[in-house]
């Protein structure tokens, strides 16, 4: 017979209404956020970058730009005529997207910057049911990838994946 697996997730405002569905669809119906919650499933208004970001807020972003030498990128964006009239976390928000791999590269650096009481709300639930890898990003960015055995090994060092009969899915 199959493995008990618990299942969480975290999804960005926008695609609720498709994680309803899905939720509906697969026999776990959820008409409040209340409900979806009540599931596993959380979401983040408007998603999991604002989310991030409001929680460490302007001085702690800054911070985190500047350790990743991205500061002086983030002052020209600033200064670029359609981002003038936007607060410095919507600018900040728009600007981790504007190139390849930096969502998830800053993404890594502010998740370590947070502290426990700061985690953004909607993912304090999750973290008893999901890997701390969901937090942090992806480990390989920059990387050479690992094989598929290399990574297990990885997980079940760290702790974060375990081999008792109620497995937690990431």
């Amino acid at each position: 017979m199959g493995r008990r697996v618990t299942v969480a997730g975290l999804c960005d405002a926008a695609e609720e209404r498709f994680f309803r569905r899905a939720r509906g669809n697969e026999g776990y119906a959820a008409t409040t956020r209340g409900e979806m919650a009540g599931q596993g499933f959380f979401v983040c208004d408007p998603d999991l970058e604002g989310e991030r970001l409001t929680a460490l807020g302007v001085e702690t972003v800054e911070r985190v730009l500047r350790r990743e030498g991205e500061r002086e990128l983030f002052t020209r964006f600033q200064q670029q005529p359609a981002q003038r009239r936007h607060p410095t976390l919507a600018q900040m928000h728009r600007f981790t997207g504007t190139r390849s791999g930096r969502k998830v590269r800053l993404a890594a650096a502010m998740a370590q910057a947070l502290e426990p009481d700061d985690v953004p709300r909607p993912q304090v639930p999750t973290l008893p049911r999901t890997a701390r890898r969901f937090l942090t990003g992806s480990p390989a960015v920059g990387r050479r990838r690992k094989s598929g055995k290399q990574r297990r090994a990885d997980r079940r060092r760290e702790g974060l994946v375990t081999q008792h009969a109620d497995v937690q899915a990431v």
